[in-house]
């Protein structure tokens, strides 16, 4: 079923389709991206507890997954930012690019405004309220 009001070009449907395709792929990369980090940062902080600390191995462990699990929260956000927010600033600038393109074909002339036609006078200087009547 086709929605008349939702026209959209090849250009907006490419634009729609890589869109699309960036937040999948950005989202991926910066989770896988994290997760590596994540485990690096875990690992040292596991290492580090077991040299200097010497406190149990059962907390150092503990503090390894909390270290982990507070990386990947944070690495979720971010992986989120960095999935979406890039998405509208690059319409915004493919739509300035376009104008600006559209504005140089066009000879440096403003935009045609079409006038108005003039409006109707009203009928009289007072006009009658629904429910009132005259005197």
């Amino acid at each position: 079923m086709r929605m008349p009001w939702l026209r959209l070009n090849t250009w907006q449907q490419i634009a729609i389709v890589l869109s699309v395709l960036w937040a999948i792929g950005a989202w991926l990369y910066t989770t896988n991206s994290f997760e590596r980090g994540a485990k690096l940062i875990s690992e040292r902080m596991y290492d580090d507890c077991l040299v200097h600390r010497s406190e149990a191995s059962e907390d150092c462990y503990n503090i390894m997954k909390q270290t982990h699990h507070v990386q990947m929260a944070l690495g979720r956000k971010q992986a989120a930012a960095r999935a979406l927010l890039p998405i509208p600033l690059a319409w915004i600038a493919l739509w300035l690019v376009n104008r600006l393109v559209l504005w140089i074909r066009r000879g440096f002339q403003p935009a045609v405004l079409v006038p108005l036609p003039p409006r109707a006078p009203l009928e009289g200087s007072k006009r009658k309220r629904p429910g009132r009547k005259s005197r």
